[in-house]
């Protein structure tokens, strides 16, 4: 099964449990561009929640970031914000987390 398709389904399966999607504004930022290409991003938007980086979740990000070598700033946000909804995480790149 391709990314697409894995996406497809998991998204399918919490609309069908009645749950919206957290999308981090972070990893919006990383993969929004301006152009035509944002359009099936932005359709995905539509469903879900776009969870903000605030005073309270930047400073946890970066002392998981300190804590983690080799991790990046959006992906110590992403873990943060993960571990304090208690959610699941959905991602293309799992090596990366």
């Amino acid at each position: 099964m391709g990314t697409e398709e894995r996406v497809r389904e998991i998204l399918a399966l919490a609309y069908e449990r009645g749950l919206a999607p957290t999308i981090p504004a972070v990893a919006l930022a990383e993969v929004w561009r301006g152009d035509a290409k944002d359009a099936r991003v932005a359709r995905l938007l539509k469903a879900c929640s776009i969870e903000a980086l605030d005073e309270q979740l930047a400073p946890a990000a970066g002392r998981l970031r300190r804590a983690t070598p080799g991790a990046s700033t959006i992906d110590a946000c992403i873990a943060v914000g993960v571990s304090q909804r208690v959610d699941a995480i959905a991602t293309s790149d799992p090596d990366d987390l």
